[in-house]
């Protein structure tokens, strides 16, 4: 992100953005998808609470870039929004676990289930 701020040539700064756009637009799918498949709250509620936090975001999100940046710098601002981009693929690799194990459950009680008929 930092490159794409410093692009002389603006065509080449606007493919940076939408390369970052397409790389970070796959999260909220996963997670409404994740939100309606997990049994701990109604589906409803749990797409009503990741909905809010995204709304959350878009509000606070600007406001705390502004407040980094006022502290370290634009470009350390810059540099910690590259920062939390990497981190959410490494938060994704959560999400991708608990499904594995939800589905090595759901298998188990299939057969559990066919024992008893």
């Amino acid at each position: 992100m930092y490159k794409v701020k410093l692009s002389p040539i603006s065509i080449l700064a606007m493919g940076g953005f939408l390369l970052i756009g397409l790389g970070a637009s796959n999260i909220a799918p996963v997670l409404f998808r994740k939100g309606g498949a997990q049994k701990i709250t109604p589906p409803g509620l749990a797409v009503a609470a990741i909905t809010m936090t995204g709304y959350a975001g878009v509000l606070v999100g600007p406001a705390g870039v502004g407040f980094a940046a006022d502290h370290l710098g634009l470009p350390g601002a810059f540099w910690m929004l590259a920062l939390l981009l990497c981190i959410a693929p490494l938060c994704a690799g959560i999400v991708t676990r608990n499904h594995e194990q939800e589905q090595r459950e759901t298998n188990a009680d299939r057969s559990y289930r066919s024992m008893d008929a």
